[in-house]
């Protein structure tokens, strides 16, 4: 998974977590108490040849899941959903990639999104035991919906409207090329920021904006494709 793959994205980190609470409620419809315990910590991380040439993050749920050994349901559930929140909070404080060598579509993170939000809610649903887990893990996703393809849509209709170029270099043209090429949440922080710019016309504004948002000019730099 992160370790091995050598793309990975938000879409990709939620469709791996709601496959791998999938197969917990799998295992405890059929065996309540047969979920077993993950390995260590320790086991979980490791790098893979030079940082530049590879990721960083959790080596393969799948595997982990199978490697299991009996023990009280109950402890193992804390312990399966404390390793799933603080894999999410990991990558909601960004020390998880958020966009590695893969275009991802508006669409495809809001529908990704949608997706392990309502399999975590329906979790919450028939699983007592593990609803506050259910709700902190809630907390580190953005708010998917069905409406992610707007976003980059509403972008060209501002440039039409106002006859703003497609050209290459131009700020609006980026912009739309980062959402329909590299669309993570710091386009949210990029929007405000513009729309700061546009009502005082300072690019302090700009970039003031961009840093209440955790947005640097080397942050900027970084994605894949802009």
């Amino acid at each position: 998974a992160e370790c091995r793959w050598g793309h990975m994205t938000l879409m990709h980190r939620y469709n791996l977590c709601r496959d791998i609470v999938q197969k917990w409620e799998a295992k405890t419809a059929t065996a309540p108490s047969a979920l077993k315990r993950l390995r260590s910590w320790g086991s979980m991380f490791k790098t893979e040849g030079p940082r530049n040439n590879s990721s960083w993050s959790r080596l393969p749920s799948f595997t982990q899941l199978d490697a299991m050994e009996a023990e009280d349901g109950e402890q193992n559930d804390k312990e399966f959903w404390s390793w799933i929140f603080v894999w999410q909070r990991s990558s909601f404080i960004r020390l998880l990639d958020w966009q590695r060598n893969y275009n991802t579509k508006p669409k495809e993170l809001a529908a990704a999104t949608d997706s392990l939000a309502n399999k975590l809610c329906t979790t919450w649903k028939e699983h007592p035991n593990v609803r506050l887990w259910c709700r902190w893990t809630l907390a580190t996703l953005g708010r998917g919906g069905n409406r992610g393809q707007e976003i980059r849509d509403e972008i060209l209709h501002i440039m039409h409207r106002n006859k703003i170029p497609e050209q290459a270099g131009h700020f609006y043209e980026q912009w739309h090329q980062k959402l329909h090429n590299n669309t993570t949440p710091d386009d949210i922080g990029i929007c405000k920021a513009l729309i700061a710019y546009l009502r005082s016309g300072s690019m302090d504004d700009y970039w003031r904006v961009l840093a209440d948002n955790g947005i640097s000019k080397a942050r900027l730099a970084s994605y894949d494709r802009a």
